[in-house]
Order: structure tokens, then sequence, then C-alpha cells
């Protein structure tokens, strides 16, 4: 058993099979080397160990019974159920497609794939944001933290947290932030904050864009050392055939950036939701603490895809037990933002529709922003 922390959440992952061990090497930075003492939350990756008694609802991806429930999803097997104190994800280990990613065909499929993955290494991708994002994420609440929607960025007493659907331009920003100006990484699509307003640090590996890198060779230097020549032949191929939004590549923050451009956590003080608006200038105004909690929940409840579609059937089923409700999680996970930056001023920015990472950046900056 392999035990790990992100700020107020401690979980454990069992298994030693491959699909276990790529989702250990992506968790590795925030690894514990002592117990957590008895995990609230764990991961078991090896065998879908679910209940036993004829479910009450049936359908072709989920099972529902007093106690827990069996998903088939995203191409994974799992089941979630409570154990005591304990919250327990069971999920199978994926044979045929560790099968699948060793034959001839498996290796055309990853040359193929526009993200570069083999079977095996896509189902580690899906667990980590179909199953482990969502289920943690009803964990964190009990400990008066949540995710937010964001990239996150840290300088000396700064801590920039920079909110928004996605597309709209946050990871470009960040990743020339740290790479350019010398600021360190937190986090990117998903950061956790605790109603203190401390964001953590998050292990999940960053998704680099074609358009991410356009006009930005410092960055693809980076993206681009030590890749394969067969990787390197797809990532142009696709980015000429394809364009920008249809090639990617996942790689861990330390891979990209280095040790020391990684910090922990930090105090949020500067706090940003990014609109992208029909308009030709940049506009800003103040927001509510209110408002950015309220749209920042339901971002996130979009964002943590499939939590509300279990959630509706669960309950459909009358098994309340389990999951809250979506009415309950929105409540809950907006009390918790409310609380994190209550003492933090929140803008609202309009970004043109047509505007490019590098004119965000320069507003950004003209303005005293970073």
């Amino acid at each position: 058993m392999s035990n790990y922390c992100i700020g107020p959440l401690s979980f454990s992952i069992e298994g030693e099979g491959e699909l276990a061990s790529l989702i250990k090497r992506e968790f590795s930075s925030v690894e514990v080397s002592q117990g957590v003492g008895s995990a609230s939350l764990v991961f078991d990756l090896g065998e879908c160990r679910g209940p036993v008694a004829p479910p009450p609802i049936v359908s072709d991806w989920l099972k529902v019974y007093d106690s827990g429930f069996n998903v088939n999803f995203a191409g994974l097997q799992y089941s979630f159920s409570a154990q005591g104190s304990q919250r327990v994800v069971s999920v199978s280990e994926p044979l045929r497609s560790i099968q699948r990613s060793k034959s001839l065909r498996g290796k055309v499929n990853k040359i193929l794939d526009w993200n570069y993955l083999s079977s095996v290494e896509t189902l580690a991708k899906n667990f980590i944001y179909n199953v482990f994002d969502y289920v943690s994420q009803v964990e964190l609440m009990q400990s008066d933290a949540s995710y937010l929607h964001a990239s996150a960025i840290t300088k000396g007493a700064r801590c920039l947290v920079i909110t928004g659907k996605g597309g709209i331009g946050k990871s470009s920003m960040m990743l020339k932030a740290v790479i350019e100006d010398g600021w360190q990484y937190l986090s990117d699509d998903l950061l956790v904050v605790d109603a203190a307003g401390i964001v953590w640090r998050t292990p999940k590996h960053l998704q680099i864009y074609g358009y991410n890198l356009q006009g930005e060779p410092v960055l693809q230097s980076a993206l681009m050392k030590g890749r394969g020549a067969i990787d390197l032949a797809m990532w142009n191929a696709r980015l000429y055939f394809a364009g920008g939004k249809r090639v990617r590549r996942r790689v861990a923050a330390e891979d990209l950036f280095g040790a020391g451009q990684i910090a922990q956590s930090s105090l949020a003080t500067d706090v940003y939701f990014l609109e992208r608006h029909e308009s030709e200038q940049f506009r800003e105004r103040g927001m509510s603490h209110a408002e950015f909690a309220r749209r920042s929940a339901n971002v996130l409840l979009e964002e943590l895809h499939p939590l509300s579609k279990i959630s509706l059937a669960l309950h459909g089923a009358d098994s309340r037990r389990i999951l809250p409700d979506v009415s309950e999680f929105l409540r809950r996970s907006e009390a918790i933002i409310l609380k994190a930056v209550k003492n933090v001023q929140v803008r609202h920015i309009c970004v043109p529709h047509a505007a490019t990472p590098k004119d965000l950046m320069w507003y950004f900056k003209s303005n005293g922003f970073l």
C-alpha cells in the first residue's frame, strides 16, 4: 500500500499491476514515506469487489446498492462503497487493455493517438479524470476544502489563482509565467483550496495542447526535450493536419519545469475569473465573493464528470447516503469556496474573443497583475 497527501486529503493506493503502477507514478510527488494512519479514502487497483446482493437498479453502466455502486464507464469497471469509516474504490485490472497495449496493433494505436498514449495509459488518465477527481472532491468537502477549476502560481508572498472555463487561456498564461518569469507552479486544471484560503499543490499531469506552444519556442523546447523521434513526428503531423486543438501531451510538472519551480502550498492573494466575450477590448470589474463562489461551484460540477450523472442515478434510487445530490454538492462546495476567498479581492476579466495567450499575458503584466 502506498500513502499520499494533498493538503487536507489523505488517501492510499493498493495494487501492483500495470494500471496501479502508472497511477502511483502520477501521484509520486505527493507520496508520504510514512503511513497516514487509517486513510479515509482507499483506491484498490486490482479487483472490483462490489456488493453481492441483487441491485435495485441495473443499467448498462451503473448498478446501485444500499452501501455503494458499481460503474462501467470510460473503459473502467469499479465499485464505490462505504466500509466503516472508509470509502473504498475498487478497480478491476484491465487485462485486455494491458495485453492490447503490448501487441503490434496496440503500439500502432499509441502512435496514432492524439495524446500518444497506449490503451492502458489512457485508462490511467481516465481513472484520474473520471474517478479520482470526483471521489476525492467528495472527501475534500468533509475536511472543509474543495477543488477549483483553476491554474495557480506563486512568487514571494503572492499566489495567483486564475479561474474560468476551459480553453480561455489559464494554462497558457501559467506556463509562460513559470518558464519565462520565475513563478512557481502549484496547479493546473484543478487546484485544492481549503477554507483558510491555502492553495495546495496538485500532482495531476499537465495536458499541453499544440495551441499552448504557438509562438513559444522556450516552452516547446521544454515539452519536447527527451521525446523520441516517432513521438515528435506524430506531434508535428497532427499539428499540421488536425490543428493545435487536436494534439496534446501529458507531462509531469517536475519534468516540464524542474523540481525547483514547484511549490507545495501558498496563501491565495489574487483571484481572477476569466470569461471570453464578443468584444475587442479587455474589460475588468470587481466580482463579489458570493458571485465568484456560486459560479466557481457550477464550473467545478461541470468539470467533475460523471459526478452529476452518478449522483442523479443514486438519488433516483433513493440511495442518499453514498454521494451528495447535485444541490447539496453545489451548496457545500460554494460555501467552502466563499470562505476561501473572503479576505481576497476577486477580479472578473472579460477576455476578447480573438485574444491570444500573449495578449492575455500582456494585459496581466501591463495592469500589474503579474
